[in-house]
């Protein structure tokens, strides 16, 4: 059997990740091809410091030796794939940490040497944690500890608190996570996990539930068991809110699913009546200012709301409503519908303050409620259009057009929102053709969150060595609370495929066009000298100034062209000459009223005609002249 191509370099033709669940069955293929029929391919496991145990050898297109070390091999074989060789290798009962791990595909020949690396990580289905609390029943204002535990498989969790919203409890919505939790790993690589939130519980969680559940840090191929806990309801112990003022806001608030919801109430027996309620903010300041405030005048028998430090225009968007005052049963609440919910200007603290009177006896209880902070949670909400930049050793240049040849080591980065808290961006990769997305197990980098609002902005990237592989491949960089590539919110992907690599063609048209540029000025440079230094000096009559559109010399007085003569000329004769053009009278300034005619010779001379010419001498000269040219001719 022949794997070979006539001409050309070994290639190595491997997947980047392969992934397989714990005790089942992995298959993947491993395919090379080379000019040498002579060629050597090996694969091998690599162990610290990128030592090599060799599992695989192909030498002149046979199957010459498999590693039976290699005790969990279930099969391998050889054949061919078009003009490659290709390795189909079968793993039964996939175990940690025997087969994860990096290896390396290597042929050569004596065409050259190519080589890829392949990772292989191993998961585990999760199974249902456990949540509980203490003490079971606190009383408002006291510390509850959740702990959360269980077997969550593969590969290490991260472990969130949910909380049930109030007037809802089929939702749930995330109130604190543990990103590095305490965990033991068990024998066959699965983790056990202990993690512990501890929060403060007041009247408003009353009647509410906690769960716990687990995501992952790096995107799956493969989706994974639900491994959310039981639910955990919140008893406020009997006692512990009466006679007291209480406040009830619903938090955490999704913005854009959730109604922001302040409630006001008493609790107790000893009130009669309740005149007023007020709902103070904190809006940045130290100190809590009252936002509304309804009062009830015992001698109109009305009620008036104010809003004395309303600098959000919460007055235009929220809904007060509850009991009337003043019945010792009186509410107030105060609701901003979702899609009207401002944010950070909505978060905060809040507090209830009341006036109220008691049965005789009895004593006042504190007229301010505790202090409640509301939590406004956004979803990933967009992710800009990834960057790349390729290096085929000149540097780093950035690309749009998604060519490149092997070897090109690209940086693909992206920049989004990724909601808060925070739902990192991960990434993914497959070729088109394929079903199933992979993720790098190697080459990513991601910076830190910064919080911009109530979004979270990061950057991550990604280093990643175009191989021959790599034609219609896909990159998705992607966000969101579904852990299985492919599912996120918001997303950015580009597809490459070979050929000629953008970097070399765009620097090449750079150089191209600075040299084009130096071309065109000096061709211009030399053009124009020449011209200056091979144009003549002398002028005609015409050219003087004043003649023929030339510009007139700032001078006083009238300027006559008198053409140069040189010494020893036949115009140069003496005053007996009958053909001496001089005329003394010429240098006398006069006005020239005549028309512009011309002696014949195409030259233009006033001197030579006069319309008050009575005796026919100016004549008779004209035709002497004319004369002249006509010898000359001769």
């Amino acid at each position: 059997m022949y794997c070979c191509i006539s001409g050309g370099s070994p290639a190595v033709i491997i997947p980047h990740v392969v992934e397989g669940i714990l005790g089942s069955t992995l298959q993947f293929s491993l395919q090379f091809q080379s000019a040498d029929n002579d060629s050597v391919f090996t694969f091998s496991k690599l162990g610290e410091n990128d030592t090599m145990t060799e599992l695989i050898r192909v030498s002149q297109n046979n199957l010459e030796n498999v590693n039976t070390t290699w005790t969990l091999r279930e099969d391998v074989t050889l054949d061919s794939h078009g003009e490659r060789c290709r390795i189909n290798v079968t793993i039964g009962n996939l175990q940690f940490p025997v087969h994860e791990g990096f290896y390396r595909a290597i042929v050569t020949g004596t065409d050259g040497t190519n080589s890829a690396n392949l990772f292989i990580r191993t998961i585990a289905n999760p199974e249902p944690l456990q949540l509980r609390q203490q003490p079971t029943n606190p009383t408002s204002g006291s510390d509850v500890t959740f702990t959360c535990t269980g077997n969550t498989g593969r590969p290490k969790p991260i472990v969130i608190l949910l909380k049930s919203i109030t007037d809802n409890e089929q939702i749930l919505v995330q109130v604190g996570v543990d990103t590095d939790p305490v965990v033991e790993m068990l024998p066959d690589g699965r983790y056990f996990v202990n993690s512990s939130f501890v929060r403060r519980v007041s009247f408003s969680d009353n009647g509410t539930f906690f769960a716990c559940d687990i995501r992952y840090n790096i995107g799956l191929s493969q989706r994974l068991n639900n491994a959310t806990s039981n639910r955990v309801p919140i008893n406020i112990a009997p006692g512990s809110a009466q006679n007291q003022l209480n406040i009830l806001v619903t938090s955490p608030v999704r913005q854009g699913q959730d109604d922001l919801r302040i409630t006001c109430s008493a609790s107790g027996t000893i009130f009669t009546s309740i005149t007023s309620y007020s709902i103070f903010r904190n809006d940045s300041s130290p100190t809590l200012k009252a936002l509304v405030t309804r009062t009830y005048d015992v001698i109109t028998q009305t009620i008036a709301t104010a809003w004395p430090n309303d600098n959000q225009n919460v007055q235009g968007r929220a809904v007060l409503t509850g009991n009337s005052l003043p019945f010792p049963n009186a509410t107030f609440i105060m609701t901003i519908p979702r899609d009207d919910i401002s944010c950070p200007g909505d978060a905060g603290g809040y507090k209830c303050q009341f006036s109220a009177t008691v049965t005789p006896g009895s004593q006042a209880p504190d007229p301010t409620s505790n202090q409640e902070f509301v939590e406004i949670q956004t979803n990933p909400s967009q992710m800009n259009p990834m960057t790349v930049l390729a290096n085929t050793g000149n540097g780093n240049v950035p690309v749009t057009n998604y060519r490149f040849s092997v070897g090109t080591v690209l940086t693909l980065s992206c920049t989004g929102t990724v909601g808060n808290p925070i739902q990192s961006p991960r990434w993914c990769h497959r070729k088109t053709s394929d079903f199933g997305w992979q993720s790098p197990a190697s080459g990513v980098s991601t910076d830190g969150a910064v919080l911009v609002g109530c979004q979270n902005s990061q950057t991550t990237t990604y280093i990643h060595n175009v191989t021959s592989e790599d034609n219609d491949r896909m990159f998705l960089c992607e966000a969101g609370s579904n852990p299985q590539c492919g599912f996120g919110d918001i997303s950015s992907n580009i597809t490459m495929s070979l050929g000629s690599s953008n970097a070399g063609i765009i620097a090449g048209a750079v150089i191209g066009s600075i040299a084009f540029l130096v071309i065109v000025v000096l061709i211009v440079y030399f053009v124009i000298f020449r011209r200056k230094s091979s144009a003549p000096q002398n002028r005609t009559k015409e050219d003087q100034p004043g003649r023929n559109g030339q510009p007139e010399m700032t001078r006083e007085g009238p300027v006559y062209s008198v053409p140069h003569r040189e010494k020893g000329s036949r115009d140069n004769r003496g005053p007996h000459n009958k053909y001496a053009t001089e005329n003394k009278g010429l240098d006398e300034p006069h006005e020239d009223r005549s028309p512009r005619r011309n002696d014949g010779l195409g030259h233009h001379n006033p001197g030579l005609y006069d319309d008050d010419d009575q005796d026919g001498d100016v004549v008779k000269r004209a035709r002497s002249v004319d004369d002249m040219a006509k010898g000359s001719m001769v």
